[in-house]
């Protein structure tokens, strides 16, 4: 039994330990369950973090790892190719479980239309080169890599031929309300009811602006979402449609580690007096450095 969840979701202990009780209940060993948190390419979970993701008590009375992009041992290569055409590399323990279930978060995504389901797969569980794949230019760099878009998205595109290689058993959408509490599960199959999730998110937060403003105030939604300003860089993408071509935007964001991980960081550092350099590098292939999107 395996169970993936992803990392920015504190609000897990709302449900979690009633579906794990359940299943052992139904006759799953606690020690058969593994929960791998789909970290993608970002650093590890702390222990203080697992607690407030999970819980004490899930914490101290079950298994929980975090994905490592970049550990070769754990990681297993599929047949069949990618949308782009690439080679598929999964965590190991996702593709050997004898039962595998999904949780995601289901909100708009400024890269890949709609956050949840197969991205949990990918990048969360998937390689470092597959995810510099998703996140490099030539994907971000399309026009339908937006918010709200799923159709003709390179990232959507990609993301979901990936999950069609090895699907969850069961899909568990969440969807929060601005309080980040529990506003609807919506749950079956990986592939439908993640596009059931996205109707409803669709038509509950996707607002329109009938007229661009001089001013946007905006955040990418507090803690854990602005713990750094990699992170808030969200919220100032999902801004910029509201304004006007010589608009001002404000956001508020904590940070409390800071900028980011040391290789963002040192991108920032290197490009933010020449950033139209930065973009033709990248666009040339003559680098690639973790988080540069």
């Amino acid at each position: 039994m395996w169970y993936q969840i992803s990392q920015d979701q504190y609000h897990n202990y709302d449900f979690l330990p009633q579906l794990l009780e359940f299943l052992v209940q139904n006759g799953i060993k606690r020690e058969e369950i593994l929960i791998i948190i789909a970290t993608g390419m970002h650093r590890p979970s702390t222990s203080d973090e697992k607690k407030k993701m999970f819980g004490e008590m899930i914490v101290k009375h079950y298994r929980i790892i975090d994905h490592n992009a970049e550990n070769e041992v754990e990681l297993i290569e599929l047949k069949g190719k990618s949308w782009s055409g690439e080679k598929v590399r999964l965590n190991r323990y996702y593709v050997e479980a004898g039962f595998r279930i999904l949780i995601g978060l289901v909100e708009p995504h400024f890269m890949a239309g709609f956050s949840g389901g197969r991205k949990a797969i990918c990048p969360g569980l998937s390689s470092l080169d597959a995810i510099k794949k998703f996140h490099g230019y030539e994907f971000l760099n399309h026009p339908n890599a937006s918010n709200a878009v799923l159709e003709n998205n390179p990232c959507h595109n990609e993301n979901s031929s990936v999950a069609w290689l090895c699907p969850s058993d069961f899909l568990i959408n969440i969807v929060l309300d601005q309080r980040k509490k529990i506003n609807a599960i919506i749950s079956g199959d990986q592939f439908l009811s993640h596009q059931k999730a996205v109707e409803f998110v669709k038509e509950k937060s996707c607002v329109k602006v009938s007229e661009q403003a001089d001013l946007a105030i905006t955040s990418c939604g507090g803690y854990p979402l602005d713990n750094t300003f990699y992170q808030c860089v969200k919220g100032f993408v999902n801004g910029i449609p509201a304004l006007k071509n010589d608009g001002e935007l404000i956001a508020f964001g904590m940070c409390a580690e800071g900028i980011g991980s040391t290789e963002y960081e040192g991108i920032m550092k290197k490009h933010s007096h020449n950033y139209d350099q930065f973009i033709e590098d990248i666009k040339n292939n003559l680098f690639f450095i973790k988080d540069q999107w």
